[in-house]
């Protein structure tokens, strides 16, 4: 059986290819929870085959900044993990043609339990990015349905945890995201963050997402 997982999402209208976003995000993933992220291997490609070494960083930041044209980047990166599994990923994106840069990152459920953990993280990631949206979610929740386009034109379910950015609370109207029943909303980086129950793997939450 697939090992649970804990997957987060994180979607911004900012442009992340510049060396401060670069330099901000490595410090993030090599120091939170006492470096619990922090990868062994990074690459711009599978295999992940390069180490991840402080030596490594300015091929990473070269990586992160790359402009296949002037004006245009379209940069994806990986970072990972085995022991506890953490895998990292990352799309940035500049060019005349919209559309939101992200991370995605997926950890191993058994290893991450804490839901007050998982919610600080969105938030450092949120606050990094300037996010819009973000999503967090368990993969044992029973109904899960991928959007396959950006959050510009899809959103998907709600998850265990949503963050509506300022443009979806907009969109939404803030009073319909305050009355829809959640399990706990908190006001955060000029959104509204939800939270579907208390922890991800709550049974609750799964039954509720099969009907």
């Amino acid at each position: 059986m697939p090992q649970s997982r804990i997957q987060i999402q994180v979607w911004t209208a900012r442009f992340l290819g510049t060396r401060e976003h670069c330099y901000d995000f490595l410090d993030l993933i090599d120091t939170f929870a006492g470096g619990a992220l922090k990868p062994a291997r990074w690459n711009y490609f599978e295999p992940l085959q390069q180490s991840y070494t402080c030596e490594s960083q300015p091929k990473i930041v070269s990586r992160w900044t790359h402009e296949r044209s002037p004006g245009w980047v379209s940069n994806l990166l990986f970072f990972r993990r085995k022991k506890p599994r953490v895998e990292i990923a990352l799309d940035i994106w500049r060019s005349s043609r919209p559309l939101l840069n992200s991370a995605h990152i997926t950890l191993a459920a058994n290893s991450f339990r804490d839901p007050d953990m998982i919610v600080h993280l969105v938030k450092k990631l949120i606050g990094w990015s300037n996010a819009v949206y973000a999503t967090v979610r368990h993969t044992d929740q029973q109904l899960w349905l991928v959007a396959q386009l950006t959050p510009l034109a899809r959103l998907q379910q709600l998850e265990w945890l949503t963050y509506f950015g300022q443009p979806y609370v907009l969109m939404f109207g803030e009073d319909r995201i305050r009355t829809a029943g959640f399990h706990a909303l908190e006001d955060f980086g000029g959104g509204i963050m939800a939270l579907s129950a208390g922890r991800p793997d709550d049974h609750g939450l799964a039954r509720i997402s099969h009907q």
